[in-house]
């Protein structure tokens, strides 16, 4: 539990750019990753190889949390070096299992590493749920290379969502001010690249999704899972990324 204070945090590696530990979080390889609470603080928080900023480290076991109730935080999820396992900036890592983030307040800005979401799923993650009431957030997906029998190369994940080949958990969010860019052929709020789908509930807040290149800015990546988009409130600006709809 964080409840202020000015904090950088960096996650550690094992120098072969495929462990890595979360910046704030768990390490790499752990069982139940644990939960993680900030109240508040100025935070930096920067994921080792292929470990999300804040959330779980590479290749953790299902169960981890991560609630924000306030502060200033920003957070970058960690590489592997061959720009194709990221984790993200806020939720998992890289090949990790479910978890959780619920984000209530505070001033955040979230950039995903290679094909990790901002805000959600690592790349080729299990499913991550994710609530949002509150704060002022900028979320922005990280683009990566594909598989190598895919065309196009790049692929990515989405500002607040899914990764690179990811599950996606049950999602809402009823207020806050929120901007949003998602990484190449991901959505701005929804599924990355060739990611599941998710229902995905919005009720309130000040909304603008920009999709990645090919991407929607509210709803599927390339070759992603159907978004189940329920909306009942909310000002919301959805812009489909290039070759793609809003």
């Amino acid at each position: 539990v964080i409840w202020d204070g000015n904090i950088t945090a960096i996650g550690g590696g094992d120098g072969s750019g495929d462990h890595g530990g979360a910046g704030i979080g768990s390490g790499s390889s752990t069982g139940n990753p644990g939960t993680v609470t900030i109240h508040g603080g100025t935070i930096i928080a920067i994921g080792g190889a292929r470990g999300a900023g804040i959330g779980s480290g590479r290749a953790n076991g299902a169960g981890g949390s991560v609630t924000i109730n306030g502060g200033d935080i920003t957070t970058t999820g960690g590489d592997d070096g061959a720009d194709d396992n990221g984790g993200a900036g806020i939720g998992s890592g890289a090949s990790a299992s479910s978890g959780s983030v619920a984000i209530h307040g505070g001033i955040i800005h979230a950039y995903g590493g290679a094909n990790a979401a901002g805000i959600g799923s690592g790349s080729r993650s299990g499913a991550v749920a994710f609530t949002i009431t509150g704060g002022t957030i900028t979320a922005v997906g990280g683009t990566g290379i594909g598989e190598f029998d895919e065309a196009p190369s790049s692929s990515g994940g989405a500002g607040i969502g899914g990764g690179y080949v990811t599950g996606n958990g049950d999602c809402s969010i009823s207020g806050g001010t929120i901007t949003v860019q998602g990484g190449y052929g991901s959505a701005g709020i929804g599924s990355g690249f060739k990611s599941n789908g998710m229902p995905l509930t919005m009720s309130g807040g000040t909304i603008t999704a920009t999709g990645g290149e090919n991407g929607a800015g509210i709803g599927s990546g390339i070759l992603g899972g159907g978004v189940d988009l329920a909306v009942s409130g909310g000002r919301i600006t959805a812009i489909g990324g290039t070759n793609a709809q809003d």
